[in-house]
C-alpha cells in the first residue's frame, strides 16, 4: 500500500468522528505522520497557525490521487445551474440553483474525482470529493464535494421526455446551463516519507 493510500484509509476510518483537537490541519497531520509520512511542521517555513502548510511534493490538479493533501488559501467556489424546459406549445419551466463554498485557510485530503455517466460512459467532472473536518467550524471528519478549477458558463441542449403541467409525458427541449467560478489558491501535495 502506498503512502497516499494509507493516508486516505486513515481518514476514511475516522469519518463521523473528531480527530485530535478538531482542526483541519490535525486530521491531515495525523493521517500523514501515522501513515509513515513526513510532518508538515518540518517542511513549512516559519510554521505557525496561519502558515500555508507544506506537505511534500507539489502536484498538478490533473495528477491528484486519493490521499494527496489539499492546502487552501482564500478559496471560494460559486456554482450556478439553470434548467430551462420548453414544450412544443411554448409552455415549460425554469429552475435555477446555486451553491457556494469557501475555505479561507484550510487543509483537506483528496479522495477522488466525481464522475457522471453520459450514455453509459463515466466522464470526469471538475468536482472532487475531499475528506475534511472543521469546515464548517466544529464539524467532524466528513466527505464533501468541492470544485478545484473554474469552468466557464456552458449550455447543453437536449430533447427529453418530461411531464407537462397536466402530467402528460411530452418531448421537451431542455437547456442546462452551468458555471463554476473558483478563486483563491489551492496547493496539491503528495506526502513524503
Amino acid at each position: 500500500m502506498t503512502l497516499s493510500e494509507k493516508i486516505l484509509k486513515y481518514c476514511v476510518e475516522r469519518l463521523g468522528r473528531t480527530e485530535g483537537d478538531g482542526e483541519c490541519w490535525t486530521l491531515a497531520e495525523n493521517a500523514v505522520v501515522n501513515s509513515g509520512g513526513k510532518s508538515s511542521k518540518s517542511q513549512t517555513p516559519n510554521f505557525g497557525t496561519t502558515s500555508n502548510y507544506v506537505w511534500g511534493t507539489v502536484k498538478q490538479i490533473a495528477d491528484a490521487k486519493g490521499g494527496y493533501i489539499l492546502q487552501f488559501r482564500n478559496y471560494n467556489w460559486e456554482s450556478s445551474s439553470t434548467i430551462d424546459v420548453t414544450f412544443a406549445d411554448g409552455s415549460g419551466s425554469v429552475d435555477t440553483s446555486s451553491k457556494s463554498e469557501s475555505r479561507p485557510h484550510h487543509t483537506a485530503i483528496f479522495s477522488n474525482v466525481v464522475y457522471i455517466s453520459i450514455k453509459g460512459v463515466a466522464v470526469p467532472t471538475p468536482l472532487v470529493e475531499v475528506i475534511e473536518q472543521n469546515a464548517p467550524v466544529g464539524s467532524n471528519v466528513h466527505k464533501t464535494i468541492l470544485c478545484l478549477k473554474s469552468i466557464p458558463k456552458k449550455t447543453v441542449t437536449t430533447k427529453e421526455q418530461r411531464k407537462d403541467s397536466s402530467g402528460k409525458l411530452q418531448t421537451a427541449t431542455v437547456k442546462t446551463t452551468t458555471e463554476h467560478k473558483v478563486t483563491g489558491t489551492i496547493w496539491i501535495y503528495e506526502a513524503k516519507i
